[in-house]
Parts: C-alpha cells; structure tokens; sequence
C-alpha cells in the first residue's frame, strides 16, 4: 500500500498513516528497529503537515482582514460612481501634494477641537442629525445597502467555513500526532519486555521513555480540548495506558487513580453500557486484585460480566474471559462452589459456540482442570487437562509452549495420585519444549528441574534428584562459566537436596562455595545485579541452619542465621547487623519486611497478612507470645475482611493463631480455634481431604497436651486412614501421622502396638528420604524405644525425646 501511496503521490497524512500501521505490524513481529524507523518517520510527515495547516490558518484569517475593505471598495464603486470622483481626487491629491496631506494629517486634530470649541451647537446638530443621515441612506440608496449587506454577510460567512474547516484539519493533524506518539510509547513498552531481567537499568529506560512519549501526547491532546470542557475519550485511553505502563512496572498504587479516571471518562463519553467500559472496568478489577481489594474488584467483575452479556449475547463465546476473571476471584477467595459453575459455563458456550478443537475451549479445559486440582479432585482435574493438552498438540502442535505449560499440569496431578512414570515424562517433555524455544537456562526449565528432583525425591529416587540437579549445573558452568550466578543458583538448590538427604557436610560445601561465588558476583555486578542469587544462598543457609537447630546443634546453626540474616538486611538495605544479637534480627528482618510490604501494598492487603503470620513464628519461636497472638491475630483480622474467615487464607490464619496458643501452653484457646478451622475444611473440601487430614493432626496434638489421649488415638486413626486413601500408603505425610500415632501408642503403655506402627513408619521414610534422614533417625530412635526401652548408645537425647510431632 505504501509503495502504491508513493508512485501516485498521495497525500503526506495518508503515507504516514500507513507507516503507522507498519510500525504497529513490525513492532508485533518483534521487528523493532522497523517498527522505529517506520513511527519516526511517520512522525515527522505529520509534524510537517501540522506546521504547514497551521501557516494555512494564519493565511486565512490574514487574507479575510484585507479582503473585507477591499470589497467595501468595490461595492461603492459599482453602486456609486459619482462617489469615485472625490476617492480619486484624494488619492491624486495624495500622491501629487504629501506635504499638503501630511500638514492636513497633523492640522486635523486641532481644527476638530477648535470647531468643538466654538462651534458647539453645530456640534450638537451633527450629533443629532447623524442617524436621520443613515435612514435617509437607506431609504434613498437602498441598493448599495442591500448589496453591501449581502456581500458582507457572504464574505464573513465564507471566511468563517473556510477558518473552521481549517481550524478542523489542525485539530486532525495534531491529534494524529498525539497517536504516533502513542504508537511510539507501545513500541518502547514492548521493547522493555524483550529486555533481559538483570538489565534493570535499560528496562526502566524504556519505560521512562515510554511514559514520556505518553506525557506529550497526552499534553497535546489536553491542548485540544476547548477551556472548561470535559475530557475525551482519547484523554481516557491515554490515561488507562499510562495505568498499564505503571502496572508492569508493579507501580499498583501510581496505576489505580488512572485506571479509575479512564473508566468514569469512557462512562461519561460512550455511556455506562459502552464495551469500552466493559473492558474498563476488567482492567482495573484485575488491578484491584494484584493490591488485594478484593471487595471492590469484584462487583466491578460482575458488572462487567453483566456488560458483556448484554453486548455480545448470552451465548457468545467472546464472553469466555470475563467468566473466567470472575471465576478466578472467586477460587482466590476460596469460594470454588461460585466458581465451579463460571468455569463449566465457559466451557460449554466454547464446545457449543467454536467446536471441542478449538484453542479458546483448550484454555477453559486448562482453567476447570486448575480448580479441580485446588480442590483435589484428581480425576476429574486429569481428564480436563488430558482433553486440554490433546486440543493443544492438534491445533498449536506438539512443541508449543502451551502444550508444555499443560504438561507441568498434567505432572502435578500424576505426582498427587503417584502415577509418577506420567509425571516423569511429562516434565521431561515440558523441559525439551521449554529448552527448545527459550534455551535451557530458561526460568520455566529451571523451575520443571526443580519438579523433577522433588519427583525423584517422591519416588525414593534421591541420586537421581542430584543427578538433575547436577546435569543442570554441568550445562551453566558449560555455558556461563563456573563462577557464574546461574551456577551459584543451582549450587544452592543442590544443598537443599542435600540438606533433605541429611548430607550436611555436602550441603555446606555446596552453600560456601556459592557464597563465595555470591560475593565475587556482587563485587563485579553491584547489589542489583546479585540481589538473586543473593537470595538463592539466603535460603540454603537458612535451611541449613533450620535441620542444625532441630538435631539440638545450635552453636553451630548460630553462624548460618547469622549470615542468613545478613545477606537479607544488605537486601532490604541495613549493613549494620553484626553486632547485633541473632534474636534481635529475626525480629528486626521480619519487622522491617512487615513495614515494607505495608509501604507497598497498604495496611489491608494479603502479602501484609502473610507477613505478619511470619512474625507471628519469629515471636513464638522467642516465647514472646503475647507479641505473637497480636501478630496472628491482625493477620486472621485482614483475612477475615478481604477474603472471608473460612476462606484458605483465612483458615490458614486460624491455624497459626492456634499453633502460638498452643505453644504458650493455652490448649483450651488453640482446641476451640483448631475445631472451628476442622469443620469448615470439612464442609469446603469434604471428609477425606488430605488437608483435613493435616488438621485433624494438629487437633490430635492440641488433645495429647491436655492428655486426652483417647481422643488423640481416634483423631490420628482417622486423619491416617484418609492420608491413605488420598494420598497412597507410601506418602511421606502417612509416615508422619504413623510416627505420631506410635508415639501415642508408647505413651499409653503399648509399645507392643507402636512397634509395626513404627516399623511401617521407618519403612516409608527410608525409601523416602534415605537412612541418614533426621526423620527417619527420629523414628527409628522411638521403635528401638518401644523395643528395648532406653535409647541407644550414640542416638542423642533429642531423636528420642518425649515429644508431639507436628505435620505442618
């Protein structure tokens, strides 16, 4: 079209409207360096018409100044010849005699005033007569009245049409201008999101960059509305995105007045029906949800899901994503009974309206299948994700990235039921599909690697885990070298393994070696660019420390906090905790993360609650258990007002309110509070969900610290008897609750019937986690008990203590 545009000539605008459109298409196809040159290009043709309109307008109203006289002139002409005479003398006078008109020009002043002066009555008579002179004007010379009037009224009217319409095609122009500019801000914006994660310096420079062209147009647009007017619905798609440009920057509190703003302008533009409100009023919902308004996002998502029925039909399936936004609200607020019908509505208008081999019925199958997984209805969740991946594989084919993303699924669901052969090839699948598109360093195959350890740990396969872990790490130091932070990553994700094997010696060796890699990185990247694996050590030596401080080797776990706690302060800025004691930093670190977390997203906001249960632990842990309750307590108060007291996160809130009172000693307080959280999961999830089973265990150590222990027998009876039926009798959480159940056996004086129970205890946590495990140490200390008695030579006083071992 262009090539056409230029061979004919056409019009600068249309050429550059053109490049416009493929500068959009270039920037699409990722063709960014077209896609520049085609906007600026753009630009620049619509800038120089801009100029040249508005030098046409200054014309127009220059040229009506001088031809308004010029045809008074011609008027007298035509209709009074006589009149011409004395025009043409003065003009002969003036021309032949200037010292005369001159001395005329300077005398005339004061002969008024002298006339004036002397000659005030005739004055007066001037004055008075005037008028009557212009009626009789009219009445004797009607003609040149008529004619006057008329070419007047035509050349004013003439001027006007041709000002406006000129005024009209400036308008055009600068607003074309304006959506170049906007043109231009989406290209940056996409181009930021090609930018590699650690170039965080770059990335922020195209979004400054992009805000800035946004700003320019939005400041032209502005100009162009009249003084007092209400703003257009240009200015409310600049302003929503402006919203979008702050949102990815995770500016949420910067992006909600805009969104809110583009939103009441388009309802008062368009109409509240508009879809352009519809899509509105979705984007700042999902916005709302991001900062955790929970309560206000969701009457914006009915409504626009009522928009959407009344526009598109009730049958549409265009109407697949508002049901889905609604649904996945509803499933975070752990309302999954209003969100079942949502998902299973979208599905059935897909199959109906598209066919059951179409994309968008391959995502609501994607969608169902996700909230049968949260509600642990592994069948039904594997056939919606069976059906999902097989649409996927026709329509996309086999190596799309969706296919993959549907596989990691599909494992998930194969490790819950143990079908771990499936599990195994679907991540090794996902993995080469990942590696083949975005390159084995990618964070998707980077995050299946890690599945797939865990699988291997399932499986009771733990070299293999070790194995992945260790192919992986051979391929970054093969790629980036062996200093690299991708290795130190890695290493440290192997300490981990390590750590779960009850390999200390090897976790350690692994944790200081990415240590030293850590520092090395932060020397020649600065804080930025290592604030990851900085993490990454951060986590291992916090997992070291936890396994040290559990076997009673607290000198040495002390260090590993230490340095734990350090690396997270340089995080969060503070350089200065070396002298500081190892208590008083955990306060401070989760104190500072609480304050932090509240700067950011508000005081009412689900990342504020979730920290607070975190400080709630740290105070527990140092028996400050009256700062703990507190703590707990605001965490379940959040909860309760955005998402509902039984909701997930509300129960979960209950639960650790429970657990600080039980630690202090109040087993009344924490028995009432972890029966309430018992029979809500109850009617949520059903009878033998796995996490009501979790439940019912801590409910069974509540009762054996009141020394009930009939009631603690028939609880962990029938949590054991659920974890079995749900979760197969070889998960590690069975060898948990058997663990519990021998110890209750032994304290009841029949260690005869908490031998096999120990014995299938030690059984499951050997082909688990291996012989050197803590746990399987731990248990294996409790059977040699209920054999013999004392505990053996060698096996410290802590595995076999008189404790209640709780699952969470």
């Amino acid at each position: 079209i262009l090539e056409v545009q230029e061979a004919a000539e056409e019009q600068r605008l249309d050429r550059a409207e053109t490049m416009v459109d493929i500068g959009l298409a270039c920037s699409d196809l990722g063709d960014f360096e077209n896609a520049a040159e085609y906007l600026e290009k753009a630009l620049a043709i619509r800038g120089v018409v801009g100029v040249m309109l508005v030098e046409v307008a200054m014309l127009v109203i220059v040229s009506l100044m001088m031809v308004i006289p010029l045809l008074t002139v011609i008027v007298i002409v035509v209709t009074q010849p006589l009149m011409v005479i004395p025009l043409l003398t003065v003009i002969v006078i003036g021309m032949s005699q200037p010292l005369m008109v001159i001395v005329n020009v300077v005398t005339q002043p004061l002969m008024v005033i002298v006339i004036v002066v002397t000659q005030p009555v005739m004055v007066i008579v001037n004055v008075v007569t005037q008028p009557l002179m212009v009626i009789v004007i009219v009445a004797t010379q009607p003609l040149m009245v008529i004619v006057m009037a008329v070419v007047g009224i035509m050349v004013m009217g003439g001027g006007m049409m041709m000002t406006m319409t000129v005024v009209t095609m400036v308008r055009v122009a600068l607003g074309r201008i304006a959506d170049t500019f906007v043109a231009m801000s989406m290209l940056s914006r996409k181009q930021s999101a090609k930018v590699p994660a650690e170039n965080v310096s770059e990335r922020q420079s195209k979004y400054d960059q992009a805000m800035e062209q946004l700003g320019q147009a939005m400041q032209i647009r502005e100009h162009l509305l009249a003084e007092g007017a209400k703003p257009d619905v240009a200015i409310a798609d600049l302003k929503n995105e402006m919203g979008l440009l702050l949102e990815m920057q995770d500016k949420l509190q910067e992006a909600e007045p805009l969104r809110k703003a583009a939103c009441e302008i388009w309802q008062q533009n368009l109409g509240p029906e508009h879809p352009r409100v519809a899509t509105g009023l979705n984007n700042l919902a999902a916005l709302l949800t991001k900062l955790g308004k929970f309560d206000l996002a969701l009457p914006l998502y009915q409504r626009c899901l009522e928009l959407e029925e009344a526009n598109l039909g009730k049958d549409n399936p265009s109407m697949a994503p508002a049901m889905n936004n609604l649904a996945l609200l509803f499933k975070t607020l752990s309302r999954h009974e209003e969100a079942y019908p949502l998902y299973k509505r979208s599905l059935e208008l897909c199959e109906a309206e598209l066919g059951e081999q179409h994309p968008t019925t391959a995502s609501a199958l994607y969608n169902l299948g996700s909230l049968h997984m949260d509600l642990h209805r592994w069948p039904s969740a594997m056939e919606c994700l069976s059906r999902c991946t097989k649409i996927r594989e026709e329509v996309l084919g086999p190596n799309d990235v969706d296919v993959a993303a549907t596989l990691r699924k599909v494992a998930t669901v194969a490790m819950a039921t143990k079908d771990f052969q499936r599990a195994e090839a679907a991540l090794k699948r996902a993995l080469s599909i990942y590696s083949a598109k975005h390159g084995e360093q990618c964070p998707e195959a980077s995050a299946i690697q890690a599945s797939m350890s865990e699988l291997y740990i399932a499986m009771g396969r733990s070299e293999e885990a070790l194995e992945v872990a260790a192919l992986e790490l051979e391929r970054v130091i093969h790629k980036d070298g062996p200093n690299s932070a991708e290795a130190a990553k890695v290493m440290s994700r192997m300490a981990c393994l390590h750590i779960a094997q009850g390999h200390l010696e090897d976790a350690k060796a692994l944790i200081h070696q990415a240590a030293d890699i850590q520092k090395q990185v932060l020397d020649c990247r600065g804080p930025d660019q290592a604030a990851d694996i900085q993490e990454q050590v951060a986590v291992s030596l916090n997992n070291l420390a936890g396994v040290l401080k559990e076997q009673g080797h607290y000198d040495e776990a002390v260090p590993y906090y230490k340095e734990c706690i350090k690396i997270r302060s340089k995080l969060d800025g503070n350089h200065d905790v070396e002298t500081v004691e190892l208590a008083a930093n955990l306060n401070n670190l989760a104190e500072r993360a609480l304050s932090i977390r509240r700067e950011k997203y508000g005081a009412q906001h689900p990342e504020v609650a979730e920290t607070l249960t975190n400080l709630a632990g740290v105070y527990s842990s140092q028996q400050q258990f009256d700062a703990a309750v507190k703590a707990a307590q605001e965490a379940l108060d959040i909860n309760e007002a955005l998402v509902g007291r039984h909701s997930k996160q509300g129960l979960g809130s209950l639960k650790w309110l429970a657990h600080v009172y039980y630690s202090q000693g109040d087993y009344d307080t924490a028995l009432v509070l972890m029966q309430e959280v018992a029979t809500a999961e109850e009617m949520l999830l059903g009878v033998n969900h796995p996490e009501l089973a979790k439940t019912l265990n801590n409910l069974a150590g509540i009762y054996a610290g009141k020394h009930q222990f009939e009631e603690v027998l028939e609880l962990y009876k029938r949590s054991l008897t659920m974890l079995e039926v749900e979760l197969g009798s070889h998960h590690p959480d069975v060898a948990k609750t058997l663990h519990n159940l021998g110890v209750v056996f032994y304290k009841n004086g029949k260690a005869e019937m908490a031998v096999p129970v120990f014995e299938r205890a030690v059984a499951i946590q050997i082909d688990m986690y291996g012989p050197e495990n803590p746990s399987t140490k731990s248990t294996q200390a409790w059977l040699w008990r209920a054999q013999n008695g004392p505990p053996p030579p060698g096996v410290s006083e802590l595995d076999v203590m008189d404790t209640m071992r709780n699952v969470d």
